[in-house]
């Protein structure tokens, strides 16, 4: 059975009080981290003390701002965007903390969109992810909302992967 080391932990709030000290548990666990804070220079200080141990990148700003949007979405229509964030549901907490005993890329075959315009997912989090599952890598000149922006190519790969699992 194979046990899936790799965690990533997104905490807000990440320069001070409750926030910093979520996010320097999650890094004694050695989880990467993606901290969001208003207060950017403590959020880069934290930063450079949590790197020491474990992969960190840094948003800064305000996510509770309706602009906040363009650092998934950029190149989204407004409207679009508009109804992305408001059918957005939180992650459960379940998602964060269960021990995954095994995944099928480990034996099955893998792809993977890479969005080159994601700020906020640093490019070693997706290399690190592919190279582990040993995906077909696909990249697109996007933000994170790929399936927005390139709908085409998510089919496309959707395709792939289907027809090499069938032959």
């Amino acid at each position: 059975m194979d046990v899936i080391q790799h965690q990533l932990a997104v905490v807000t709030g990440a320069a001070g009080g409750m926030g910093s000290a979520i996010a320097r548990t999650f890094a004694n666990q050695g989880w990467s981290l993606i901290l969001s804070d208003l207060h950017e220079a403590p959020l880069a200080a934290l930063a450079t003390q949590l790197r020491a141990s474990v992969p960190v990148t840094i948003v800064p700003g305000d996510v509770t701002r309706p602009d906040y949007g363009y650092l998934l979405a950029a190149d989204v229509p407004e409207s679009v965007l508009a109804l992305m964030i408001a059918t957005q549901r939180p992650v459960d907490l379940a998602a964060l903390n269960e021990k995954l005993t095994s995944a099928a890329w480990t034996n099955k075959p893998s792809w993977q969109i890479w969005p080159l315009q994601d700020p906020v997912f640093p490019v070693e989090e997706w290399k690190f992810q592919s190279d582990r599952a040993h995906a077909h890598v696909i990249e697109v000149n996007s933000s994170h909302g790929v399936p927005v922006t390139y709908p085409d190519v998510v089919v496309d790969v959707i395709g792939q992967a289907a027809r090499a699992v069938v032959a």
